[in-house]
């Protein structure tokens, strides 16, 4: 996937945003990122893994300028129980904000 994302920024040569990038925390949300968790087991490991492997490949990227994460919302509602795809009260949250307070660019 790197090497697809790489070849548009190097044909127009501009700063990348990611206008959409989010999971739900459930089992094998990687898999089809677009369908919503109904009939899936909660899987908080695997939100974090699809969040970590994000920031992990394109964070330090010099032509990486961030990513809208799907269904952050401002109200704060989550939690362990809830596969929805918000961080919020997830260990995925805390990925995101390892990565953009933590590591720097």
């Amino acid at each position: 996937m790197i090497r697809k994302v790489q070849e548009v920024q190097r044909k127009y040569q501009r700063p990348l945003i990611f206008t959409e990038a989010g999971f739900t925390s459930s089992e094998y949300a990687h898999r089809a990122p677009w369908e919503d968790a109904r009939g899936r087991k909660v899987s908080l490991d695997e939100q974090s893994r699809c969040y970590e492997a994000i920031l992990r490949t394109f964070y330090h990227q010099p032509w990486f300028q961030g990513v809208y994460w799907w269904e952050v919302r401002t109200n704060g509602e989550g939690g362990p129980e809830n596969r929805s795809f918000t961080p919020w009260g997830k260990p995925a949250m805390r990925i995101v904000r390892r990565w953009y307070l933590e590591e720097g660019r």
